[in-house]
């Protein structure tokens, strides 16, 4: 089996409540991600082979997209970028928009389902 390699990146920085209490949200975690803050105080996150799906040390299941929720301020959202392959037999990625109130996921399989639905709707409506 190959190497998966992923990349993740932030789309549209986002602002959290509190900046220590986010970077300490990803110290048990295993993944290669970095924590970036700018001058105004907004944030942003990327990384190789990082993906939004990692482990802490007593090998539980963390969804990034929630530590995110979780920090985020009321008025603001995120927008995350992920994507990753296998020797390019095997391509996946994934847009992730996450607010306080919900985190929304749209894949590439998902978005691929959706074209093709799409396309074959106005496929069957072509006039004769």
């Amino acid at each position: 089996m190959a190497n998966y390699y992923s990349f993740t990146v932030t789309e549209k920085t986002f602002q959290v409540s509190d900046i220590a209490a986010f970077r300490k949200a990803f110290e048990s975690l295993y993944t290669d991600m970095e924590i970036h803050e700018g001058k105004d105080g907004k944030i942003w996150i990327s990384g190789y082979n990082a993906s939004m799906v990692v482990f802490d040390d007593d090998d539980n299941q963390i969804e990034i997209a929630e530590i995110i929720q979780s920090h985020i301020k009321p008025d603001d959202y995120a927008v995350i970028q992920t994507v990753g392959y296998e020797k390019l037999r095997y391509v996946d990625g994934a847009v992730y928009v996450i607010s306080k109130e919900k985190v929304l996921v749209e894949t590439l399989q998902s978005m691929t389902n959706k074209l093709l639905e799409q396309i074959e709707e106005d496929w069957i409506k072509v006039p004769e």
